[in-house]
């Protein structure tokens, strides 16, 4: 939290019962990181730009289940071709849990208990795949403070100031 300052109000955060519910939609727990992640953070993106998918987001293009499914099926139709890891639900299969301005999806390595989960990252319409062994919390860590460098992001990414840029949601 010293890396990345949270807001002061987390927005699209939920309780342990709305999480029961995800979790059985999905057929999987979620990592309890992600899960505290949220909570602190909500709704929003790294720099305005790496944006951390929310299943409690009613932006579908945030939502951890609506947008995963989207970037699952997209997966499936290159399977054969470019893909180097199963999908999820598929035992050590990908799921989707952010996704960057750029095109870019961070996927989990759904092998073995969530908290062991580490991650890949595709390029944005590439075939380049990297892989991390992090979790997303020790990820976003270690991106923040320039402890890794990511190719397949911009060169300026993150910044030097790095900001959470919560979501902003419509009021109705």
């Amino acid at each position: 939290m010293s890396l990345l300052p949270p807001p002061p109000e987390a927005i699209e955060s939920e309780d342990a019962v709305a999480w029961g519910r995800v979790e059985r939609s999905l057929g999987t727990e979620l990592p309890l990181d992600y899960k505290e992640l949220l909570a602190t953070y909500g709704s929003g993106a790294v720099d305005g730009f790496l944006w951390i998918l929310n299943p409690f987001s009613k932006n579908r293009y945030l939502n951890l289940i609506d947008e995963g499914l989207v970037k699952l099926e997209a997966l499936a139709a290159l399977i054969n071709e470019t893909v180097p890891y199963p999908l999820y639900p598929v035992p050590n299969g990908l799921l989707p849990c952010a996704v960057t301005d750029n095109g870019d999806v961070i996927f989990w390595i759904c092998s073995g208990h969530p908290s062991e989960w580490n991650l890949a990252i595709n390029e944005g319409r590439g075939p380049r795949w990297r892989e991390y062994k992090l979790s997303l919390t020790d990820f976003l860590i270690q991106l923040i403070s320039r402890k890794l460098i990511v190719d397949i992001f911009p060169h300026d990414f993150p910044s030097d100031e790095p900001v959470f840029c919560q979501y902003k949601v419509a009021s109705r």
